[in-house]
């Protein structure tokens, strides 16, 4: 089993490993102070020690996880178009989710885990 992202990343395949190098990027730019790790079976981004996205291949498409269906519920406007679930959003290489939607997201659950961490101090 990979233990990180970017050893995830050089796993895939070509077009695969293509696409999650620029989300990557892009979380990294979004949220620099992330780590990466393994949470539940897979590689993710971790933010003051909480889950804070995942992104892994299936057969028919790609998944996003951000650890909340608080945050996805939150952008069921911006999502429309994407099939999605109470913890994912499923995205194709034909329906990539933009660096800009992925950042409401990345940024919508930092807020989640900084609320959360903020209340039991």
């Amino acid at each position: 089993m990979t233990q990180t992202v970017d050893e995830y990343i050089a796993s895939l395949a070509a077009n695969d490993s293509e696409i999650f190098e620029h989300m990557a990027k892009a979380v990294k730019r979004i949220c620099p102070t992330t780590e990466q790790s393994i949470s539940y079976g897979m590689p993710c981004f971790m933010y003051h020690k909480h889950s804070l996205i995942s992104f892994i291949v299936r057969k028919k498409h790609y998944s996003l996880y951000p650890f909340s269906g608080k945050v996805i519920d939150s952008l069921q406007d911006d999502l429309k178009g994407f099939a999605i679930t109470t913890g994912s959003i499923h995205f194709t290489a034909e329906n990539m989710i933009d660096e800009a939607l992925l950042k409401k997201i990345v940024k919508g659950r930092m807020y989640e885990i900084d609320s959360k961490l903020s209340t039991t101090k």
